[in-house]
């Protein structure tokens, strides 16, 4: 259930602007960076703790200030603006990823007779 309401949130936030995000290339790149970074992040902290939560935490810290980093930069420059939409694409990036890695990085147990 805790899964579940997060993620109907997302999907719903997510099918509002889904059209401008497709249509937009820029948006592509952002989430690839996001996807980039988080695993850099969910990676980092997992061989650090063992810990599949502080991992996932990790991954979507990591992304985000990133993409805030880069929204900073680009704001300074001439005819540009901070881009919220551009610092969403990069987290949902690195949430993709540190999910992703969740769902396949289940332990197998193994019994020795």
């Amino acid at each position: 259930m805790k899964l579940i309401l997060p993620l109907v949130f997302s999907l719903i936030s997510l099918n509002l602007s889904s059209q401008t995000f497709i249509e937009q290339k820029d948006k592509h790149l952002h989430f690839a960076a996001g996807n980039a970074f988080g695993t850099v992040g969910y990676s980092y902290v997992y061989l650090k703790t063992k810990n599949k939560k502080k991992a996932i935490i990790g991954g979507l810290i990591s992304a985000t200030l990133v993409g805030t980093i880069k929204e900073t930069i680009d704001s300074t420059q001439p005819n540009n603006r901070f881009d919220i939409e551009d610092l969403a694409a990069t987290a949902l990036g690195g949430i993709t990823i540190s999910v992703t890695f969740n769902l396949f990085n289940k332990k197998k147990h193994v019994e020795i007779n």
